[in-house]
């Protein structure tokens, strides 16, 4: 008889099962739909070609983070609330909280009553949390507090996590006995976690305006001074400001162009940090790759226009949050702000040196003498003419190198005495070095090298930071 009950059971659930896939086939289905319209929406692109891709070979791994994450994202959201806002904007938000609650609710208790049912609680925003982070977990993206892109991933899980501390609140104070002093500290504990997450959501949006503000102030001054700047293809943003969200963009993250575009219109323009200024390397313009060229306007950008440099720094204070509030508000009802009101920032303007030009043909001129000189006597003339052909100097770092010839070697007409080459004059900052097989001239330490290294990158000297000319030998030196 027990034996028939069971299978009753079974057949029962098997019954009722088909009947809810039946009845909520999309529900069963979401998983097949959410990748079917994830393949089908995701742009097959370079960009962010495998961002979010579902990594097979991980996929069991992945799938037995979902509870660590969670509790990490829980642990590292509570560290964010409670020390990542100001003890007086705390109070504050934590007195308008209580107030609310009471008159909201009467004075009536808020917590569930039994340890068992809270614990249920608990669970049950453990089980919402995973299912919530479950789609960036996969894709080997969980929630990470402390990063400000994948910090967002905790969003859809936030409801969850206050479901998961309101029935841990509630199963701890369901142990105190007393009824009065266990419904007060319910509006006090509720308070501070509604007070905390608030300010915390306050602050983080006070620092994203802060960041608007500055990119804002950016393209005002670019505004201001259109007229000036109507021939600048490149500017070089020297950014000195602290207490700010993000700084040192990249071009790929567009801040920079975006704003200039914004400010000026047309996109023959390109704003580039000055530490990636620097880093272009020789012999190589930005991408190549034509989608990345299009996508971050690079394509219809002219590098031979005139380059400035725009230095942003703080100025007399940082703006404070109700500062912030008051010029949101401002931009938020069409009425925009003025960058300069209040020296919130200070832009200056610099031109960038260009003297590669005049340098160059000063270095080709003397170039030619040298090889002139070679054809007649059969090698370079020496560096240090104390020396013997094919002779060397071991530099500071270990390297090895012909002794040089400077500019202060040439001082009152010494480089007739060293080298027989009639009106071989070096400039300041020029440097010649021959052991008599091979030479280099440069111009070393060139204060436009930013520049020179790309636009005569064959020329160019990452070593000595300058720019000249030199034989096959010698290109190390």
């Amino acid at each position: 008889m027990l034996r028939g009950k069971i299978s009753d059971v079974q057949a029962s659930f098997w019954v009722e099962l088909s009947v809810f896939i039946k009845l909520n086939a999309i529900f069963v289905l979401l998983p097949v739909i959410f990748y079917v319209l994830k393949w089908v929406t995701t742009q097959h692109s370079q960009m962010y070609a495998d961002y979010n891709a579902i990594q097979f070979s991980d996929l069991i791994w992945n799938a037995f983070q979902i509870l660590p994450a969670f509790f990490k994202a829980v642990h590292d959201l509570l560290a964010v609330a409670f020390f990542g806002s100001s003890t007086k904007g705390l109070v504050i938000a934590f007195v308008i909280s209580y107030f609310l609650l009471i008159l909201a609710f009467q004075g009536r208790e808020l917590l569930l009553r039994g340890i068992g049912k809270s614990i249920v609680l608990a669970c049950m925003g453990i089980v919402f949390g995973c299912f919530a982070i479950l789609p960036y977990v996969l894709v080997g993206k969980p929630p990470i507090l402390t990063s400000y892109y994948e910090g967002r991933h905790i969003l859809p899980g936030l409801p969850a996590v206050l479901i998961f501390l309101l029935g841990c609140i509630s199963a701890g104070l369901a142990l105190v006995r007393h009824d009065r002093v266990r419904v007060q500290a319910g509006y006090v504990l509720i308070s501070c976690l509604f007070a905390s997450f608030s300010m915390t959501s306050m602050f983080i949006g006070a620092d994203v305006w802060r960041d608007w503000i500055r990119q804002d102030a950016i393209s005002g001054y670019v505004k201001k001074h259109a007229k000036e700047l109507s021939d600048v293809g490149t500017f070089i943003m020297v950014d000195r400001t602290s207490g700010y969200r993000v700084g040192d963009r990249q071009i790929w993250n567009y801040e920079y162009t975006g704003n200039l575009i914004y400010a000026r219109g047309g996109r023959g323009t390109l704003g580039v940090d000055v530490n990636e200024y620097r880093t272009w390397g020789n012999n190589e313009l930005l991408f190549h790759d034509g989608y990345y060229r299009e996508r971050y306007n690079i394509s219809q950008y002219d590098f031979s226009a005139r380059h400035v440099f725009l230095e942003i720094s703080n100025g007399d204070y940082h703006p404070s949050l109700g500062i912030v509030f008051a010029i949101s508000a401002h931009s938020l009802l069409g009425r925009g702000w003025e960058p300069d009101a209040g020296k919130i920032f200070d832009i200056a303007l610099h031109q960038e040196s260009r003297i590669y030009p005049e340098m160059m043909e000063s270095l080709r001129v003397l170039s030619g003498k040298l090889e002139d000189y070679k054809k007649n006597h059969g090698y370079y003339p020496l560096s240090n003419r104390l020396a013997q052909p094919g002779s060397v100097s071991l530099r500071p770092d270990g390297s090895i190198a012909p002794i040089p010839l400077s500019y202060t070697d040439t001082v009152g007409g010494g480089a007739d005495k060293l080298i027989d080459i009639p009106n071989f004059n070096l400039k300041p900052g020029f440097v010649y070095y021959s052991n008599g097989q091979d030479y280099k001239l440069i111009y070393r330490q060139a204060p436009d090298y930013d520049y020179a290294k790309i636009a005569i990158s064959k020329n160019s000297d990452l070593k000595n930071s300058g720019y000249g000319f030199w034989t096959e030998g010698a290109k190390r030196w």
